[in-house]
């Protein structure tokens, strides 16, 4: 999840017909009533476009024509809108996605700083499609010019392809340090607790990957030994004086 104006948003970061459309000043009739139970919305444009009349979300003016509709704010996507619709034309900059309301990954919208979800993906060009969409892809490689926040959720896909300035990581747990991506410019959210004890060369994969030495283990070793040879020192100048 990218963000360049350093705000820190959610820490969480279908079956559709060929009738859809894309153009927001088409209202499609709704099909059901307008309950407590039922969805209000029968189309994502129909309910694209009551957010924009309403002021909750705003139209992104850029120039694009690769059929996506482009927004700026936060979308939320719950249950008065039909279910199981294919978000995935849609670009925001964040997204809540309530529970159920979509069914797969893939279908999910585009954003710039992350969705709150309860899906799930172990495929990193899928993840970094729609949890950061503005980050460049070189090769087999992504660059994020900003920051990228991890959510603490179980499953995670592999992070060692991506390069960020800066990673919020709030997944709690044990981490592999392989797997995680480099930050040029820090951690936040890492602490020793997270990885236990690492042997040798994943301390070294550790450090390669931006993180300081406290913040992967807590072992004072080194700062005793450099106080110890100085005591040994100190001692031995005593001696000579004597």
């Amino acid at each position: 999840m990218v963000d360049n104006d350093n705000r820190i948003p959610l820490k969480d970061a279908g079956i559709i017909g060929t009738d859809q459309q894309t153009d927001l000043s088409i209202q499609a009739p709704i099909t059901e009533a307008a309950t407590n139970s039922s969805p209000r919305f029968a189309t994502k444009e129909e309910y694209i476009k009551f957010l924009l009349d309403n002021k909750k979300i705003k139209r992104d003016r850029q120039t694009c024509h690769d059929g996506k509709i482009y927004l700026k704010g936060c979308l939320k996507i719950d249950n008065t809108v039909v279910k199981h619709l294919d978000w995935s034309d849609i670009v925001v900059d964040s997204a809540v996605v309530e529970n159920g309301v979509i069914s797969k990954y893939k279908n999910l919208p585009h954003t710039r700083t992350g969705i709150k979800t309860n899906l799930t993906t172990l495929n990193i060009d899928e993840y970094m499609s729609h949890q950061v969409y503005d980050a460049t892809k070189k090769g087999e490689n992504y660059i994020v010019n900003g920051i990228l926040r991890i959510p603490d959720i179980e499953k995670l896909p592999d992070f060692s392809s991506v390069t960020a300035n800066q990673v919020f990581y709030y997944k709690k747990g044990i981490i592999n340090p392989a797997l995680l991506p480099t930050a040029l410019n820090g951690f936040f959210g890492i602490g020793p607790d997270n990885f236990g004890n690492l042997s040798a060369e994943a301390f070294k994969i550790a450090k390669s990957k931006g993180l300081r030495r406290k913040q992967i283990t807590n072992d004072k070793s080194g700062i005793f030994k450099h106080l110890l040879t100085g005591l040994k020192l100190f001692n031995r100048q005593k001696v000579g004086e004597n």
